[in-house]
């Protein structure tokens, strides 16, 4: 019997409202970048696959995200980063996915518990907060990324599996 419900964040219960490389186009384009919004999103992805020392969002994930804005848009101007971070940590960047508020709802009726499972920054708990998606359903607890074990969500997965006080048995993960 399932008990209690993980969900990750992206893409799960939150998406960017544009795509990553027209954002990052618009905030670069100030700076003298003039690459177009499709090659900076296949160089973002092509970033985000890069091989990294380590977890990638340790703490505020400043490190890693400087990296990802440089390769995408071929700028290590600071400034640039600094744009580009702020911007995706402001709610207006992100969107609730289409029916999260109506299924956290029924899911939270039906006496599950929630939580959020997700190896993001420390940017998360503000975004999540600003967009509403936690309230609807009231996840009761962020596990894992920021501020905490700085574990990917599937050792996370693990230990809650080892640890008998965590509920492991009759959790559902979903993203």
């Amino acid at each position: 019997m399932i008990r209690a419900v993980l969900l990750d964040a992206a893409g799960t219960l939150i998406s960017v409202v544009e795509p990553v490389g027209v954002s990052y186009a618009r905030l670069a384009a100030p700076f003298g970048v003039t690459r177009a919004p499709e090659e900076i999103g296949r160089r973002f992805k092509a970033a985000m696959r890069a091989p990294w020392p380590g977890p990638r969002q340790r703490g505020d994930g400043r490190r890693f995200w400087r990296f990802v804005v440089a390769e995408a848009t071929g700028s290590a101007d600071p400034a640039l980063f600094e744009a580009a971070y702020a911007h995706f940590a402001k709610a207006s960047a992100w969107r609730v996915n289409p029916g999260v508020v109506d299924a956290l709802s029924a899911l939270r009726a039906a006496g599950l518990k929630l939580a959020v499972l997700s190896n993001w920054d420390t940017r998360l708990p503000g975004t999540l907060a600003a967009l509403g998606p936690q309230r609807a359903g009231r996840p009761s607890g962020l596990l894992g990324g920021p501020g905490r074990r700085e574990a990917p969500p599937r050792r996370v997965l693990g230990d809650l599996r080892a640890s008998r006080r965590a509920a492991p048995r009759g959790a559902a993960r979903r993203g």
